[in-house]
């Protein structure tokens, strides 16, 4: 019994140890929880960008990434979503590409590849449901992990008994400030 007071003790502990963030946790932390914030009452500005169109037929298959959207989607998020970066830009770029070499293999899908969920939260979900049952949730554990001469940072956000099922974002320092370069993935 007192084996497991003990056992049960250092689960405790090392859980308050994992949620004690430095200074520099901390800011990337505000930057992920801003972006959410301001994420679950905009979201609507960032899909308003119809970045795929029908090839030959509007919004019919074989479907095309349209680049010129897209560029203007790019310099929307510079000018107006401060918590992305230029290497999300650029992490966009490559899922735009993929997206066109799934539109060349498949061109009879009908469902355009790649924009069946939400790509900044990684459900089908609302953004407000992201918002409050992962990034605001009390129960739920942040590991931050600041590498690469303190330009990169690794958040896992997880729930504190269910490690191994938890979601992943990724920030790249960028001019001295931190910006997210990949969103939100699942089971990372």
């Amino acid at each position: 019994m007192k084996i497991l007071f003990l056992f049960s003790g250092l689960i405790v502990l090392s859980n308050l140890q994992a949620q004690t963030l430095n200074a520099e946790q901390r800011l990337v932390k505000q930057v992920v929880v801003d972006f959410y914030k301001w994420y679950s009452v905009n979201d609507a500005k960032l899909y308003n960008f119809k970045l795929y169109k029908g090839k030959n037929k509007k919004d019919v298959p074989p479907y095309i990434i349209d680049w010129k959207v897209a560029e203007t989607y790019f310099t929307y998020i510079r000018k107006n979503v401060p918590w992305l970066g230029e290497a999300f830009i650029e992490n966009e770029r490559k899922f735009l590409k993929q997206c066109q070499q799934s539109f060349n293999k498949y061109p009879e899908e009908e469902m355009p590849i790649g924009f069946d969920y939400d790509r900044f939260t990684d459900t089908q979900e609302d953004a407000k449901y992201t918002l409050s049952e992962t990034i605001l949730n009390k129960k739920m554990l942040w590991q931050i992990n600041i590498k690469s001469n303190n330009t990169k940072a690794v958040v896992f956000i997880s729930e504190k008994q269910k490690t191994d099922e938890r979601s992943k974002i990724e920030l790249v320092k960028e001019k001295g400030l931190w910006k997210i370069s990949k969103c939100i993935s699942r089971n990372l």
